[in-house]
C-alpha cells in the first residue's frame, strides 16, 4: 500500500510540473519598432495601425516620447503596418507573417 501511494504522489508531482510548463507557453508575437524621421530623430505621437490582413482586426499605438511603439501578445497571422504623423508622409509595410513566440521590429 505505501508504494501505490508513493508512486500515486511521484504521479502527481510530475504533472504538476508538465501542466507548469504547458501554461508557461507563450502561443503570440509582438511587433514593435522606433519612428524616427530622416535625420534620426524621434517622431512623437507618430499613429502607428496593426492590421491583421485575414481577420482585419486593427490595433493603434502612438509612438512615445522616444518614437517606439509596442504590440503585444498579437495573434499569428498576416499583418500590415501603417505609420502617419502629421507633416509626414504616411508610411505602409509590405505585408508580412508572424509566427508564434516572434518578435517583428521595424
Amino acid at each position: 500500500m505505501g508504494q501505490v501511494r508513493y508512486c500515486v504522489v511521484l504521479m502527481s508531482l510530475l504533472l504538476c510540473l508538465v501542466a507548469g510548463r504547458a501554461w508557461g507557453q507563450n502561443a503570440t508575437a509582438e511587433v514593435n519598432g522606433t519612428v524616427t524621421d530622416i535625420s534620426g530623430a524621434a517622431v512623437v505621437g507618430a499613429s502607428v495601425t496593426l492590421t491583421n490582413v485575414d481577420t482585419r482586426i486593427v490595433v493603434t499605438r502612438k509612438s512615445s516620447a522616444a518614437g517606439q511603439y509596442v504590440f503585444v501578445n498579437v495573434a499569428p497571422g498576416n499583418y500590415v503596418l501603417n505609420v502617419v504623423a502629421p507633416s509626414f508622409k504616411t508610411l505602409s509595410l509590405v505585408p508580412f507573417q508572424l509566427s508564434v513566440n516572434q518578435t517583428f521590429t521595424q
